[in-house]
């Protein structure tokens, strides 16, 4: 009996998948996963920027980035069925993607339909701010679209029998900060507010004055 492995490792080495549809290449997955750290990274950026209080809107250097990081992701997967065209017509070589990257590629659209659906949200309610600017229908939408969009390494890994570790490490990152990014709110770090009152301060650890720059804190004269 022939088991899954084995028989994405023989589709493997010949350079097509049990469908029919060919294996994206090393280089091809690597450059994915970067672009989707470029993506995570803009994430962060904005998320920086709402929690600054920055002056904001929709069109921001960090929005620039990640629609930029959006767009050269998509244009990188429909290039890779492009390479593949053979005979097919165009239209419908640069979507089919190879194996693996058939889910990233929708989440360029929802990804891309949640970016519409943000400008929307932003003319008709303005600017979010606190919870409201990580949780307000649009943002889930274009998290809804980057999981399934920086997932491609992953899936083309579980269909190859000689997956790129590297891209599917970083693909893995890139997911993983995502969720984090999007959980963030359930973190108890996630407010720099005291979680309680210390009523009581060890004898010789108590603030009594503000320390020049270079001097030692009173606890550290006993030490």
């Amino acid at each position: 009996m022939v088991t899954h492995r084995e028989a994405a490792t023989t589709a493997s080495r010949s350079g097509l998948a049990p469908a029919g549809r060919a294996f994206s290449a090393r280089w091809e997955d690597i450059g994915a996963a970067l672009l989707g750290l470029w993506l995570v990274v803009a994430v962060f950026l904005d998320g920086r920027a709402h929690w600054l209080g920055l002056p904001d809107s929709f069109f921001t250097p960090w929005h620039g980035l990640l629609y930029g990081g959006l767009l050269l992701l998509g244009l990188w997967l429909l290039a890779m069925g492009w390479r593949r065209r053979g005979t097919a017509p165009p239209w419908r070589a640069v979507l089919a993607p190879p194996a693996g990257y058939g889910w990233p590629l929708v989440g360029a659209g929802i990804f891309a339909a949640g970016g519409a659906a943000d400008l929307a949200w932003h003319e008709v309610f303005g600017i979010e701010a606190g919870i409201d600017a990580l949780l307000s229908p649009s943002h889930l939408l274009l998290f809804a679209g980057a999981g399934f969009l920086l997932a491609g390494p992953v899936l083309s890994a579980r269909v190859k029998g000689e997956p790129s570790l590297a891209a599917t490490v970083l693909a893995l990152l890139a997911l993983s900060a995502v969720a984090a990014f999007a959980l963030s709110f359930l973190s108890g770090f996630f407010s720099d507010a005291p979680v309680y009152t210390v009523g009581h301060f060890p004898e010789g650890t108590r603030p009594t004055s503000r320390r020049r720059p270079g001097q030692r804190p009173d606890w550290a004269a006993t030490c």
